[in-house]
């Protein structure tokens, strides 16, 4: 059986309503990649802003990413849904966030110079990692689509790596064997 990449649910919302697994009960497995924030390493020097925003290597080369789960601790919100819903409220898919929640988060982001997570886009700051991995696992080659195309266009995985380009907005990733 194939099943559909499922799109947002504007039913998952930071309330008590379903989880995204009672949500996609059909799924065997549900994978979700939090777009990682990211800190410009010491010494480098890297500016995100249009019309030059840097490309994938840079991006790979200049920044670490940060985890959710340390913006949680370090910033004192109470978990994963509250950043998620403070994350929607900054990229205006919610109309409202907690207003202590979003000083405490805005005071560390500020605080610790972190770069906020981009939205549509695959974490270029992954792109890389998640490239050397699939040709570690005997892939040369992956299908790409997007949210907008849904035809799939075969590239080269070693290609990908070595490109300083991104991935299109909203891309897909899909093996071959998928």
């Amino acid at each position: 059986m194939v099943l559909n990449t499922p799109i947002q649910s504007r039913f998952i919302q930071y309330s008590d309503s379903e989880t995204i697994r009672e949500k996609f009960a059909e799924y065997e497995e549900t994978f979700i990649v939090l777009h990682p924030f990211l800190k410009i390493k010491e010494g480098q020097l890297i500016t995100f802003k249009y019309p030059k925003w840097p490309n994938k290597n840079e991006i790979f080369d200049k920044t670490v990413p940060v985890s959710w789960s340390e913006v949680i601790e370090k910033a004192n919100l109470k978990d994963l849904k509250e950043l998620d819903a403070l994350l929607a409220y900054l990229h205006c898919g919610r109309r409202e966030a907690d207003r202590r929640a979003w000083l405490k988060f805005m005071r560390y982001v500020k605080k610790s110079k972190l770069i906020i997570p981009q939205v549509d886009d695959y974490p270029s700051v992954l792109l890389n990692p998640t490239f050397d991995l699939l040709i570690s696992l005997g892939y040369q080659n992956i299908l790409l689509y997007t949210a907008i195309d849904d035809n799939q266009v075969a590239r080269n995985v070693t290609e990908l790596l070595l490109s300083k380009d991104r991935l299109p907005a909203n891309a897909r990733i899909l093996t071959p064997d998928h």
